[in-house]
């Protein structure tokens, strides 16, 4: 909920909204007026169009763009409010698409590197996509001896993104052993039984 303090500083900048439009920061210096942006995303933006608008609502316009972007491509996307003249009603917002610029693996113990970076089908300079990366997480994590969670961190490239991949893993390795009475009366009741298991694949 929001605070006393958080309403007193909701400045109302313009009474009505007129447009967003959505221009692509390719670089630090390169815009790309017209970028490729799904219906959806679109559409959540423009969801505003006709309010007021607000310091509260530039917030929500950079949120709506960048889950948009998510739920509609997978993509990783920041929303950007550019300095500007809203006069005319007009808003524009910039997005950054996050490219990969490096994957590691860290805090596995039991598991090499290659077990994990091998099975990640990102690699440096694709966009990040989290359908893509959740996807190959979930498969590392039917191992029933990890759990593989990942971390995203800012690279040192412009829109360049770090993944570090986190195990959480146990000795994966097992011996079990047991006894029960259900043998046979010729070769005799008593029955013992030893196993193991390995699962560092």
């Amino acid at each position: 909920a929001s605070s006393q303090a958080d309403i007193a500083n909701d400045i109302e900048i313009i009474p009505r909204l007129n447009g967003v439009k959505i221009e692509e920061l390719v670089s630090e210096d390169k815009i790309e007026a017209s970028p490729e942006v799904p219906a959806d995303v679109v559409a959540a933006a423009e969801a505003f169009v006709g309010q007021p608008l607000k310091t509260s609502t530039l917030s929500k316009i950079k949120g709506a763009i960048h889950n948009g972007f998510e739920k509609s491509t997978g993509e990783l996307v920041r929303a950007i409010i550019p300095e500007q003249d809203i006069t005319p009603g007009i808003l524009t917002v910039h997005i950054v698409r996050a490219t990969v610029e490096d994957i590691s693996v860290d805090g596995n113990k039991w598991f090499k590197d290659q077990i994990y970076l091998g099975n990640i089908t990102l690699q440096p300079g694709d966009p990040v996509n989290n359908d893509v990366l959740f996807s190959d997480i979930d498969w590392l994590n039917r191992n029933p001896y990890r759990s593989v969670f990942a971390v995203y961190q800012a690279g040192d490239g412009f829109g360049g993104t770090d993944i570090v991949l986190r195990p959480i893993e146990n000795r994966p390795w097992s011996v079990f052993g047991g006894y029960d009475n259900f043998g046979t009366s010729l070769l005799g009741r008593d029955r013992w039984f030893f196993g193991a298991q390995h699962g560092n694949v």
